[in-house]
C-alpha cells in the first residue's frame, strides 16, 4: 500500500484557526482542511511545512515558530496517510488564497459546521474537544 507523507499547520491567532477548502480541480475538492501539503522526495516533515505554508497562504515562518502537536495516520481505499501537524502562532506576511481556495478563520466550536477530509477529521475532532489545551 502507497503511504503519503503529509505536513499541516494549525495557524491560531486571536483564539481562531485558519482552514481553507481543496479547491475545485483537487481532488476530493469542497473538502475542508488545514493549510499544508505532501513531501516531496528527501523533504523533511518541516521543510514541507514551511514550503507549502507559503505555496497555500503567502506566509513566511521560520523553522523556530513550527510547534509539532500530534502525528496522525489514516487509510484511505488506496493509500494512507502519515500527517505530521505543527501549530504557528507567529508568521511574517498577510495571508491570503493563493490556490484559489476559500479560507476561514474558525473558533473551535465552529469544527462541526465544515465538512473535513476523512484523513483529518480525527484532528479537528480532538480540537474541537480542546485535547490541545490551547484554546482558551
Amino acid at each position: 500500500m502507497k503511504i503519503t507523507y503529509v505536513s499541516s499547520c494549525l495557524l491560531k491567532k486571536n483564539n481562531k484557526i485558519l482552514i481553507a477548502s481543496r479547491p475545485k480541480n483537487k481532488f476530493l475538492s469542497g473538502f475542508w482542511e488545514l493549510p499544508g501539503g505532501k513531501l516531496f522526495k528527501d523533504e523533511s516533515f518541516e521543510t514541507c511545512a514551511i514550503r507549502e505554508l507559503y505555496e497555500e497562504v503567502g506566509v513566511k515562518i521560520n523553522l523556530e515558530n513550527l510547534n509539532n502537536i500530534d502525528l496522525i495516520t489514516h487509510r484511505y481505499k488506496n493509500n494512507s496517510i502519515i500527517m505530521m501537524v505543527y501549530l504557528v502562532e507567529t508568521w511574517l506576511g498577510k495571508i491570503k488564497a493563493k490556490e484559489e481556495q476559500k479560507l476561514a478563520w474558525i473558533t473551535r466550536y465552529q469544527i462541526k459546521e465544515f465538512n473535513f477530509l476523512p484523513g483529518s477529521q480525527i484532528f479537528f475532532d480532538r480540537v474541537y474537544e480542546n485535547y490541545y489545551k490551547f484554546f482558551k
